[in-house]
């Protein structure tokens, strides 16, 4: 997560308040309650808990108090590491947490969490995750693709997402330095979004954005020359019109459907929340 992001979720956690009916009175909580004030990430749950992630734990907030999560050497259950990227939840409720050193869903009856299983030879590196429309949860690996999480919470490989950017580059005659890229270990996949028409966006790492079309396989890749040069810090869609956004740490760019490429909207976000807003809703 950017430093720019982070001061914005904190100044959320400074803000945070709660709300009592009966005496319509404001609480204010401010960052000392939390684990840390290196807040990465911010949800709610589906019985109204708050879930803070941060560079140090993380907090669960019931409208009252704070609970804190950290890591137990001693405790397989317990929060895989104290560095958190990601929290989030998915439709049927579940709080997925995204860590240094894996992926792990809440156990609400034991208060505990379940780690996914990625093999004994593959690191858990995880910068993303997402849920599709029919219910399947899909994570982005930071150097190995995406992977769909089974029954058994166990990681299995979507392998040809992959392989359709590797097709289409290898068919364009400029793509030379683009398979450069993709044949790069030290590349990252830094964040991915599903959009309506079942596109799997995937931004790497200060190397641009790769589109796939989940039902025909078709894939695109944009450099990094359309953004300016800057990484692709979020990406988004308006409900309605489908129209797909993207964000640089300085600009907002929009997708043209007819054309296939990024325009930029003339709205600068630098050092401003409300472009964040925009693209994290």
């Amino acid at each position: 997560m950017r430093h720019s992001e982070k001061a914005i979720c904190t100044l959320l956690a400074l803000l945070l308040t709660c709300f009592t009916a009966l005496s319509q009175t404001v609480t204010l909580y401010d960052a000392e309650q939390l684990s840390s004030n290196l807040v990465t990430s911010m949800c709610q749950d589906k019985l109204g808990y708050i879930w803070v992630g941060t560079e140090y734990g993380l907090n669960k907030f019931d409208g009252v108090h704070f609970t804190q999560y950290y890591n137990d050497d001693t405790d397989p259950r317990s929060l895989a590491d104290d560095i958190v990227r990601n929290v989030t939840t998915d439709r049927e409720g579940n709080v997925w947490v995204i860590t240094n050193l894996g992926v792990q869903r809440y156990d609400r009856r034991s208060d505990s969490f379940d780690s996914v299983d990625f093999g004994e030879n593959r690191t858990a590196n995880v910068n993303d995750i997402l849920q599709t429309g029919d219910g399947k949860i899909w994570l982005l690996h930071a150097q190995e693709g995406v992977f769909e999480v089974n029954d058994a919470m166990k990681a299995v490989p979507l392998e040809w997402i992959g392989k359709g950017i590797l097709r289409y580059a290898q068919n364009d005659k400029n793509a030379q330095n683009d398979r450069d890229v993709l044949n790069d270990r030290n590349v990252q996949n830094d964040n991915m979004y599903l959009d309506g028409r079942g596109r799997l966006w995937i931004a790497f790492r200060d190397e641009g954005l790769q589109m796939t079309d989940t039902n025909s396989g078709q894939t695109l890749y944009f450099n990094g020359k359309e953004f300016g040069g800057l990484p692709v810090v979020d990406i988004n869609e308006d409900p309605e019109s489908g129209l797909v956004t993207v964000a640089t740490n300085s600009a907002l760019l929009q997708f043209d459907e007819s054309s296939q490429t990024f325009h930029n909207t003339a709205m600068s976000i630098y050092g401003c929340m409300l472009g964040y807003t925009l693209i994290s809703a």
